[in-house]
């Protein structure tokens, strides 16, 4: 029998678990504390019960919104747009968090939808580039090593995004997520650097799958800047500290030589490596 919960006795409350929400099924108590309803396996329905979900014949609505219980890959995910990177799109988490299953991208998808709508993520429809394929960086540079090839790299960068940019839904972190795993203040995605950010987020769940250490150790713009830094000086990306050895992680947009010499300058002078992706 169903546990009795809260100081209200007067209802027996028997929880249900789905997909990291949490429904709620009530019963009035009879004369006897034993007995349930005869009917309690087939519910009928209010006229004003809100709708069901199609999807996963599960109670939608205001109801269930409220009910939103965070599974752990909910709060990684969280966790992830608070402290590491600033936006993810559902492709990539779908790539990162539901791989091998079936129909992961409509997963994904639909679970962040319901995380926005929750109030934990913001959403926006943006336009951005189909990222390239990210399994190694295109540069890895170290202080006292040779220079490399600006001209060369500057060409590879402004040729590697071949198709026109698409309409997607993109998500970030809430100031209710923020409260609640930390971070700085809310910054929705700029237009004109959506697929860098992007970008960005592909390079690091790549360091989340493939060298998870890396990734514990990753240090986001965000958080270089709170730390402060000259008015007007470009900053990397990220910072990846590992024993004392900071390494600049930067995504290449459509980067040409100078700007591809500035970063280089800011390593030099800092005595930092980098890994240019």
């Amino acid at each position: 029998m169903p546990a009795f919960i809260g100081c209200d006795r007067s209802r027996i409350v028997n929880p249900y678990e789905t997909d990291g929400a949490c429904y709620l099924r009530q019963y009035p108590l009879t004369n006897s504390a034993t007995q349930l309803p005869k009917s309690h396996h087939v519910m009928n329905r209010r006229l004003d019960a809100p709708p069901l979900d199609q999807d996963q014949g599960q109670t939608s609505g205001q109801l269930s919104e409220r009910l939103l219980t965070l599974t752990q890959r909910d709060a990684e995910i969280l966790v992830t747009l608070a402290l590491k990177i600033r936006c993810l799109q559902a492709t990539l988490v779908a790539t990162a968090w539901w791989s091998g299953l079936e129909r992961a991208v409509p997963s994904a998808t639909r679970r962040l939808q319901r995380l926005a709508r929750n109030g934990w993520l913001n959403e926006r429809t943006m336009f951005a580039c189909q990222l390239p394929l990210l399994e190694s960086p295109l540069v890895v540079w170290q202080p006292g090593g040779e220079l490399p090839e600006f001209g060369r790299l500057a060409y590879h960068l402004q040729n590697r995004f071949t198709e026109p940019a698409r309409a997607t839904s993109v998500f970030w972190a809430s100031e209710k997520t923020l409260r609640r795993f930390g971070g700085g203040h809310v910054r929705r995605p700029r237009v004109s650097e959506v697929t860098h950010d992007l970008g960005l987020a592909s390079v690091y769940l790549t360091f989340r799958q493939h060298a998870p250490l890396r990734a514990k150790a990753w240090i986001s713009e965000a958080k270089i800047l709170a730390r402060g830094t000259s008015r007007g000086v470009k900053v990397p990306d990220a910072f990846v500290v590992e024993r004392d050895v900071v390494t600049a992680i930067e995504f290449g947009g459509e980067y040409g030589k100078s700007k591809l010499r500035e970063f280089h300058r800011y390593c030099e002078r800092n005595r930092q490596g980098y890994e240019l992706w």
